[in-house]
Formats: structure tokens, sequence, C-alpha cells
């Protein structure tokens, strides 16, 4: 099986119909949109919000950095991350995580910067999962956990990543709980 639409043939004795089979959860997602707000950040320095990779050491480059005008924040991405944000070489797979942070010189992420919160769902802390691959094992791994090819934020419960309703997309808060 590949990342895109497969044909499975199903025994000739039995008909399953296609409303019985989760479509979204076979289509990659190549876009997300995520958002919410940033409450109790206070400070002389000018605020900033960060989607900071899970794996690499600077200079890794972040998907997104720039300034929080506001209490209201949103990040769209579109299509796969950079090779250096993927958990290793041979895997298709990254996770991203949005931080809020004082910027002390209003540059982006720097030394100097304090983080302040990441963005969390009922406290728990939020990630932008990536994956995309042909190795059959791996997608089906993924979709026992709910886990779509492409784009899906996920909340980390339990030592697991779970994913949140599309409609929870847009209402992440970082507030200082889950840093």
């Amino acid at each position: 099986m590949t990342v895109g639409w497969n044909m499975l043939a199903y025994p000739s004795s039995s008909v399953y119909p296609l409303s019985g089979v989760p479509m979204n959860l076979h289509r990659p997602q190549y876009d997300i949109t995520v958002g919410g707000t940033v409450e109790g950040l206070s400070g002389d320095a000018a605020a900033g919000l960060l989607l900071h990779p899970y794996v690499g050491t600077p200079p890794v480059t972040p998907l997104y950095d720039g300034p929080l005008d506001g209490a209201s924040w949103s990040i769209s991405l579109s299509g796969p991350p950079p090779a250096d944000h993927r958990l290793d070489s041979s895997a298709d797979l990254a996770l991203e995580q949005p931080l809020a942070y004082l910027d002390q010189a209003p540059t982006g992420f720097d030394g100097g910067d304090t983080g302040y919160s990441y963005a969390c769902f009922h406290r728990a802390p939020v990630y932008l999962q990536w994956y995309a691959t042909d190795d059959f094992s791996v997608a089906f791994s993924q979709l026992l956990y709910g886990m779509g090819a492409g784009w899906t934020a996920a909340v980390a419960t339990s030592g697991s990543l779970s994913p949140l309703d599309l409609t929870d997309y847009t209402s992440l808060v970082a507030d200082g709980s889950c840093m």
C-alpha cells in the first residue's frame, strides 16, 4: 500500500459498503491550521510564537517564528516539513510544537529569549505530527491511533499521541499550564 489511493479486493462472498470505511483517515492531509490564545503572558518584552521542531539542534530553522500581536494566534502549514525536521533520516515522520515566548530583541527566537508556554488542549501539550509512508505496517500502526497521513494535531497522553478533533484545532491555549 502507498500514500494516496489504493485498491483492496474483499472476498467475493462478502460486500462492504463504502460508507463504512473512514475515508478521511486514508487521505493525506497536506494543509493544517492551528490556533488559539495566549493567556497570562506579561513582561516588558515583546511576545512571539514559534513552531518548535521536536528534533534537531540549532540552527534548525523553525517552520514558523513570528511576533504575537494580541492574545490570538494562528499558524498554517502546507506540504511536508523539510528533512532537518524529521525524527530520523529513514522516516518520513516529524513532530512540531507551538511555543509562545518573550522576545527580548524583537528579531525572532534566539539566545536570551524565554519560553513561556507550549500550546495546550485541556492542559496537555499539543504536537503537530507529519507522516507519509509506503510501509503498510507503519501506516497501519498510525491508523490504529487515529493518526492519518500528512499533518495531524494531537495531544500527548500516557506516552502516546491522541489526535484532536478538527473542531479543536483552533481552540488551543498557551497559558503556562504545560510548559
